[in-house]
């Protein structure tokens, strides 16, 4: 009896086991039966019964399996049960009751495909929150990081293409996934070039820069134009980018226009950006004196302007300009009585000083404010116009305008000119209303007649004034 019972409790047991790991077995089932076939999954077709022919089938990369002898079926995304149905109706077109089963053999991993930086194929088996960054860490093996590219492929098609170094640099906005399964992640060198660029740049020194970029992208890449000059915020336009390449140089216009050919840099350039303006040194009589900054064909009269031009006091004739040493007179003013100097091209280092304008006419005789008149460079004097300086003639003279100029001639003698102002004012005569030059002076409606013997005393009288003037 003892025999018998310690039996039927070893037959209870085995009967316990066998029903847990039926239902295991059953559960297991199950859950592969409601999964969602993918490519790469093996199935088990049976075709009849007695005499069942079975069959081993693959699920395609295009989700299809092919039937034997009833075409291909698309299975991909659906469960077993859902593709079985699919499979007895496809069967249905060549047999008239077809018995079908279809089984999952052999689920295919969920794995994702990573080529590492010297070319070894990896599995990296996927869950749910497998990141890009996550999956390429073990194939990472190098610190150039920006020598290399990373692509992902699905379903035979890149879906994305990032930076490797911005990838994996702090606060990156690249694309990290989410990965899927099968997603091939391939790490791919980057043709880069490496180029030195100093000069007004941001961050001078060693760039890299990917092949058959534009020398202006890679001085974007070291920092951009640093435009702020002695203080003074100039335009990108105002610079320029040399180019060193062996014993050639190339000079390049910092922007580049719409119409230029690109300037593609190459492993080894030496760039520096510099000014394509010249400094200039402006003093004397103009309203900003200081240090400016012109291009090279606009010359001097340009830095005069930017010092916002002379002062009323003063004048651009006979300007003085300091360079390399010498100190040279020029006239850069629109009028002038001696030929303009060509030679104004800025050099840097020039020093321009603009002189106290010391050109000036004297009115004397019968007007109502006789004195002496500075002369602007911009103006071209006639008697009229200096007439009307000192205020027109007295009005006792108002019908008698007769006049003389006194001008002294390069032997300094006087000459006299003579000539009645009416006959310009009534009759338009030219002649009536001659130039007034520098140093001329203009005596309005002379009591006496006026002859050469009187001129000295005449210039007596204009040498008071003029100190009276002065004072």
């Amino acid at each position: 009896m003892k025999a018998t019972g310690k039996i039927m409790g070893v037959l209870r047991l085995r009967a316990v086991v066998f029903m847990v790991l039926f239902v295991a077995q059953v559960a297991l089932a199950q859950t592969a039966f409601e999964s969602k076939l993918k490519p790469g999954d093996k199935l088990l077709l049976t075709i009849g019964e007695e005499k069942a022919a079975t069959f081993d089938l693959e699920i395609q990369p295009d989700g299809r399996i092919h039937l034997p002898r009833a075409g291909t079926v698309q299975v991909e995304g659906k469960t077993v049960t859902e593709a079985e149905e699919l499979v007895v109706r496809a069967y249905r077109a060549v047999y008239r009751d077809p018995i079908v089963s279809l089984a999952l053999k052999e689920a295919k991993r969920n794995v994702v495909l990573v080529t590492s930086i010297r070319g070894n194929l990896s599995e990296v088996e996927w869950r749910a929150d497998l990141d890009l960054r996550t999956a390429l860490v073990p194939g990472i093996t190098t610190s150039d990081l920006d020598l290399y590219a990373v692509r992902v492929f699905r379903d035979q098609a890149m879906v994305a293409e990032v930076d490797l170094a911005l990838l994996f640099a702090k606060d990156s906005t690249e694309w990290n996934g989410p990965l899927l399964p099968q997603d091939v992640v391939s790490i791919v060198p980057t043709p880069y070039v490496r180029v030195w660029i100093t000069g007004n740049i941001g961050r001078p020194g060693q760039v890299k820069i990917e092949a058959g970029r534009t020398v202006q992208e890679a001085v974007g890449l070291a920092g951009g134009i640093v435009r702020m000059v002695s203080e003074q915020q100039l335009e990108e336009s105002d610079f320029e980018i040399v180019v060193r390449r062996g014993a050639q140089e190339f000079v390049l216009p910092a922007l580049q226009s719409a119409g230029d050919s690109p300037f593609i840099v190459l492993d080894g350039d030496s760039v520096s950006v510099q000014l394509s303006l010249v400094p200039v040194v402006v003093g004397g009589e103009v309203a900003r004196p200081g240090r400016y900054y012109v291009s090279k064909d606009s010359g001097l009269p340009e830095a005069v302007a930017k010092a916002g031009g002379i002062r009323p006091t003063g004048t651009l004739k006979g300007a003085l300009l300091v360079r390399s040493g010498a100190v040279r007179a020029f006239d850069i003013g629109p009028f002038g009585s001696g030929p303009l100097d060509s030679d104004l091209d800025a050099k840097p280092g020039d020093v321009v000083y603009v002189a106290v304008n010391q050109r000036a006419f004297t009115v004397l005789g019968r007007a109502l404010r006789p004195g002496r008149y500075p002369m602007s460079d911009e103006t071209a004097y006639r008697a009229s116009d200096a007439l009307a300086a000192a205020g027109g003639s007295h009005p006792q003279v108002s019908t008698d305008r007769r006049m003389v100029i006194v001008r002294f001639g390069e032997d300094g003698l006087p000459r006299l000119i003579k000539f009645n102002l009416d006959e310009f004012y009534k009759d338009g005569k030219a002649e009536a209303n001659p130039l007034v030059l520098p140093g001329d002076t203009l005596v309005v409606a002379p009591k006496q007649e006026f002859s050469v013997s009187s001129v000295a005393s005449i210039l007596a009288g204009l040498f008071s004034l003029d100190r009276i003037l002065r004072r």
